[in-house]
Formats: structure tokens, C-alpha cells, sequence
């Protein structure tokens, strides 16, 4: 996989802070970072899944 196969910029739909705080208790956040950037800081309720892990 090449690095910039996985770089969904401009194809993935983003939602504000706020937004995502008024709906935080009926989604399931998945951050797709690295697990040292998701160890570093992350949405509390958060799971990782790294998309470097995801196959095409």
C-alpha cells in the first residue's frame, strides 16, 4: 500500500466541533489516526482503528 492510497482528502463528509458535541451521545467515534496520535489525545468515548490497518 502506498502512502497516499489511503488519503480519503476531499471524499470524506466533515462535521463541526459543536455539532458532533450535541451528537456525541448517539455516534460511535472511530479515529483512524496512528494508536501514538489516538494515545495522545482523543475524543473520550473514541475507538481506534488506524487506517494504515484498513486493505483495499
Amino acid at each position: 500500500m502506498k502512502l497516499f492510497d489511503w488519503l480519503p482528502f476531499g471524499r470524506v463528509s466533515e462535521i463541526s466541533p459543536e455539532a458532533l458535541n450535541e451528537q456525541l451521545e448517539s455516534v460511535q467515534v472511530v479515529d483512524v489516526r496512528t494508536l501514538v496520535e489516538f494515545q495522545q489525545s482523543h475524543i473520550q468515548g473514541a475507538i481506534n482503528l488506524p487506517i494504515t490497518q484498513f486493505s483495499t
